[in-house]
């Protein structure tokens, strides 16, 4: 640009006619551009709508959130691509005297005031003057008017109404969203707790450098846990519960270390206490050690022989107290008394001057300690309410899909009992699952099903009770009936129907497709069943028959006496012990880390399964 640019007159004149032809410009594309950017942000928005109907993700709320937040984006691109692209002034010019059939006058008197084309004085004088009078006769809203595109804004109309539509149509993974928002926000304010932890413990100068670095690595590594995307509820409440116990371990440390030293220094100042010379004084059982030390040394200079004696016997016992605290004072300690026995009283005085500051330093140690223990307890203690929380809501979760669960299938026919009243290839009917299992009348048991009958008072393989509980009686084995369905159902769902009678309940003997080592089939393994004992169910007594035979009785210690055996094949009572892990199992007594485990235990010993 050359210098005449800058001084003539006439170059900001016609610069701030294009430049306002400009903006009217920007501003007319800018209204055609806003219902296309609507319909970009309402289409993302119903996009989000459609995948949350068909998998759980965001609520009606969040949807309309992320629908606004799109539409902010989009008309911010848009501004900015509108506003802020970069054009010279000479193409602009030339742009309007097409657009305004200017024939190139605008451009060209830029082209003269810049020194691009070259002229005289007076043809330069006309031409300015005749594209101001020009320009200045424009009239740039009859050339750039602001329509409005109704078919434009009728399809953002249609779009907003169907966005409107799947937001208030009930969603059936609408409570589903809600649990995993309400869990994820459970989850980010233990992380956000952990976080307070962590600038805590950071902050804290009573803390040793080198706990607070462990301490501070297992926090950011718990937080990290946290801030996962897809963490589950289990293992988010595994990382607080790490951090929650690594901060009571070292709280708990820090406790036992200052009682440890705090019960040194006192011992060492109840050493010291039973001069008769500081037992003059009604304020020497209320010091501290370095306070009984600065007592001691003021009263030195006027000891005798004997009481110099009694000091020095003193200050070995206090320092072999003080030993466990500050070694270092406890070395000075002894220093003073050894000196002290020699008559150097002036040295021993100078020795309980350091023993009295190393005193003091383990005293202002032990309250540090005490203070840090306290911090860490208070921390270990938000830690455990946030697991808590996460624990709960988890709990609160699970009880509501059993809720739900159970609902459903309320409303379906019960088809377990409809299946059971069918007869059997016996010709008689079945008797329901909620009742006991016997032998079916006309039916003879064979040598299994006659083993476990005395134990079971017409039960097949299974029995109403817990496999260590004592027999129920009357309503008690219709009520643990009904209780056995449920947990059956759940035993049921693995391989090999482990929730089904393998014991033949109609007399029939047991499943024999039996290899669970690859060896052949084999008869099932007798186990310890206490609850196998004769006698109908209820009965606390076990009556013996009378010996019948004529042999004479013998009274006498017996060192051959045999004993019994209450042993009976597993597959018989597998079912009672597979109940009583089910129950435990749908309680919350089995730690959430243990209950894959227990279960693929008592899968692998499942009848009929074969060993890996």
């Amino acid at each position: 640009m050359t210098t005449q640019t800058v001084t003539h007159p006439s170059y900001a004149v016609v610069r701030n006619i294009v430049r306002r032809w400009e903006r009217r410009q920007r501003l007319g594309q800018m209204f055609d551009w806003l219902p296309r950017t609507l319909v970009i942000a309402l289409l993302i928005g119903i996009g989000i709508a459609l995948v949350s109907r068909m998998r759980p993700w965001l609520l009606p709320g969040q949807i309309i959130l992320a629908t606004g937040i799109a539409a902010v984006v989009c008309l911010a691109v848009i501004y900015l691509a509108i506003w802020f692209w970069p054009r010279t002034l000479i193409e602009s010019a030339r742009r309007f005297d097409r657009l305004f059939q200017l024939k190139e006058r605008t451009s060209t008197a830029l082209e003269l005031l810049v020194g691009s084309i070259h002229a005289n004085d007076e043809l330069m004088t006309y031409q300015l003057e005749d594209t101001l009078a020009r320009a200045s006769a424009i009239r740039p809203a009859s050339y750039l008017p602001l329509q409005m595109r109704w078919r434009e804004w009728g399809l953002v109309a249609l779009l907003a109404a169907s966005l409107a539509l799947l937001i208030l149509l009930p969603n059936v993974f609408a409570e589903t969203i809600s649990d995993n928002s309400a869990q994820q926000e459970t989850i980010d304010e233990a992380a956000e707790t952990l976080r307070d932890i962590t600038r805590d413990l950071a902050a804290d100068p009573t803390l040793e450098n080198e706990r607070r670095e462990q301490l501070l690595e297992a926090l950011r590594a718990s937080i990290a846990i946290l801030d996962e995307p897809d963490i589950t509820p289990e293992e988010a409440l595994a990382a607080v519960s790490s951090a929650e116990a690594m901060l009571s371990d070292q709280a708990s440390e820090l406790r036992q270390q200052s009682r440890s030293a705090q019960s040194s220094l006192e011992a060492a100042a109840d050493a010291l206490r039973d001069l008769q010379s500081l037992n003059n004084d009604p304020q020497s059982s209320q010091q501290s050690l370095s306070q009984t030390l600065e007592s001691l040394s003021q009263q030195m200079q006027g000891f005798n022989d004997s009481q110099r004696q009694s000091a020095a016997n003193a200050m070995n016992n206090a320092a072999q107290q003080m030993e466990q605290s500050s070694p270092a004072g406890a070395e000075a300690l002894r220093q003073a008394g050894q000196q002290l026995q020699q008559g150097d009283t002036q040295g021993a005085q100078q020795q309980l001057q350091q023993a009295q500051q190393q005193a003091q330093q383990a005293e202002q140690q032990a309250q540090a300690q005490q203070n840090s223990a306290q911090q860490l307890g208070e921390n270990a203690n938000q830690a455990q309410e946030a697991g808590a929380q996460i624990s709960q809501q988890q709990s609160s979760q699970q009880a509501q899909g059993q809720q739900q669960t159970q609902q459903a299938q309320s409303g379906a026919p019960n088809t377990s009992n409809n299946a059971q009243s069918q007869p059997n290839s016996q010709g008689g009917p079945q008797v329901p699952s909620n009742s006991q299992s016997g032998s079916q009348p006309g039916q003879q048991p064979d040598a299994q099903s006659a083993q476990s009958q005395p134990g079971e008072s017409g039960q097949g393989g299974m029995q109403s009770q817990s496999p260590s509980g004592p027999p129920a009686s009357g309503g008690q084995q219709s009520e643990q009936g009904n209780s056995q369905g449920s947990a059956q159902a759940g035993a049921g769902d693995t391989p090999g129907n482990a929730g089904q009678d393998t014991s033949g309940s109609q007399g029939q003997p047991p499943d024999q497709n039996n290899n669970p080592d690859g060896g052949g089939v084999r008869d099932f393994e007798p186990i310890y069943a206490p609850s196998r004992l004769g006698g109908e169910p209820g009965e606390d007594t076990v009556e013996l028959e009378p010996d019948a035979s004529q042999m004479p009785v013998i009274e006498g210690e017996f060192a051959q006496n045999p004993t019994g055996s209450t042993s009976v094949p597993y597959n018989q009572v597998f079912n009672d012990y597979a109940n009583a892990v089910n129950r435990a199992l749908e309680s919350d007594y089995v730690p959430l880390g243990l209950r894959d485990v227990v279960r693929d235990y008592f899968t692998g010993l499942e009848p009929g399964q074969r060993s890996p």
